[in-house]
């Protein structure tokens, strides 16, 4: 079944040993906080560039052939960071991921659901998109227990193993038939085919009082664990976790992470019945998350490890039902599009988030590597705030519906 090529492919683009230590290697070359924020600021920029072309190209072209240049652009950039190991090269290498992200971003959501619906199964898509994202989450979990012990034989060695694997599940990416029906008969890409599919983007994110709510979410709530995500080694050091076995937790965290995407319906059948729109989970899941997320920045001690991994599974089922919901909401809008829509409105909101890291963590009182854990009390404390509002967003929705 082309789902679960998929699926594999996936699985192989995320073992990936270098991301448990690609910030210990950017320390280990002279990088500050604010070193590695501006990085993480220049990794956003393709994607804020990028992002609408390449999901208009998306629902326009081949769908198969984008992903695979996404996965090949993303393994030039790893292998940029081993070649030329500086903050030049490790911002080249950045952009480049960024890029192949861009490319991926939006698509494989939109190929997935077209796929399923062609064989008459769109109604599985979050149980799916679910699977997918658990395997995903598996496999960065076992390769996160490898970077630490491999980056002890060489520094680069983990970096040029993740290239390997980005190879081979862009070959098996390119064996997979092509899904797009949006595009229908069409062929080739012109002007007014790309401006008309933009605009019915656009009309549709702003018009459309569900796609706007859900374009809100996921600027703030949604951001947050994959901007966190990025500086796990350097919060999990700070709760006390050694080196040696931040690969371990990073393991089970990603394995936490697997565990909130597949368990996702679950939520969703929870709550079925209580509201129209399918924002309650989201927000549940949302809300708890946010609470053990500050309760582990207030104290950051190893005891409270659970809680901090906690935040990340229950994140993880609200990004799930969130994709579950917006696909279901599109109806003759390209799919790419619509989500690259939203990915685009993340950029600023994640490029703020790392600014604020970066800042707050250089002015720490834990030393010389400052305090990471002063910014995040001041993120899950925002996102605690907005919760009601979107509470309050979905009522007054619910009720003009109803």
């Amino acid at each position: 079944m082309e789902q679960r090529k998929f699926i594999v492919s996936r699985i192989l683009a995320q073992l990936l040993p270098v991301y448990s230590v690609y910030l210990f290697m950017f320390r280990n070359h002279g990088l500050s906080m604010t070193d590695i924020s501006l990085l993480m600021g220049i990794w956003c920029l393709p994607g804020f560039l990028l992002e609408l072309p390449s999901s208009i190209l998306a629902d326009l072209g081949n769908r198969r052939n984008l992903m695979v240049a996404g996965l090949l652009m993303e393994a030039s950039g790893f292998a940029a960071w081993a070649l030329f190991p500086s903050f030049p090269g490790y911002a080249a290498g950045f952009l480049l991921w960024g890029t192949g992200e861009s490319f991926i971003s939006g698509t494989a959501e939109a190929w997935l659901y077209d796929s399923l619906k062609t064989e008459g199964r769109e109604d599985t898509f979050d149980r799916m998109l679910g699977r997918s994202e658990f395997a995903s989450s598996l496999a960065i979990a076992v390769t996160f227990m490898a970077g630490p012990p491999l980056s002890r034989l060489h520094e680069t060695l983990p970096v040029w193993l993740s290239v390997g694997f980005l190879l081979v599940a862009a070959l098996l990416m390119a064996s997979l038939p092509e899904r797009n029906l949006y595009r229908g008969d069409r062929t080739g890409i012109r002007m007014k085919d790309a401006m008309d599919t933009l605009r019915t983007g656009v009309r549709f994110c702003t018009r459309h009082a569900v796609a706007r709510i859900l374009l809100l979410l996921q600027i703030t709530l949604l951001t947050l664990p994959e901007v966190l995500d990025e500086f796990d080694p350097l919060l999990a050091g700070a709760m006390g976790v050694p080196f040696l076995v931040v690969g371990l937790w990073g393991a089970i965290r990603y394995g936490l992470t697997a565990v909130g995407g597949i368990a996702a319906w679950r939520w969703k059948k929870l709550f079925a019945g209580k509201g129209k729109n399918g924002f309650t989970p989201i927000l549940a899941a949302g809300g708890i998350g946010c609470l053990l997320l500050l309760l582990s920045a207030v104290f950051p001690v190893l005891p409270l490890l659970p809680a901090y991994g906690g935040f990340y599974l229950l994140l993880s089922s609200a990004r799930v039902l969130h994709a579950d919901v917006l696909q279901a909401t599109v109806t003759e809008e390209g799919r790419a599009t619509v989500q690259s829509l939203a990915n685009q409105l993340v950029m600023p909101s994640a490029v703020g988030m790392f600014a604020l890291i970066g800042v707050l963590g250089d002015q720490g009182v834990a030393g010389a590597q400052g305090d990471p854990m002063r910014a995040v009390r001041w993120l899950a404390i925002g996102m605690l705030v907005l919760i009601p509002g979107f509470v309050l967003l979905r009522g007054s929705r619910d009720n003009k519906a109803g």
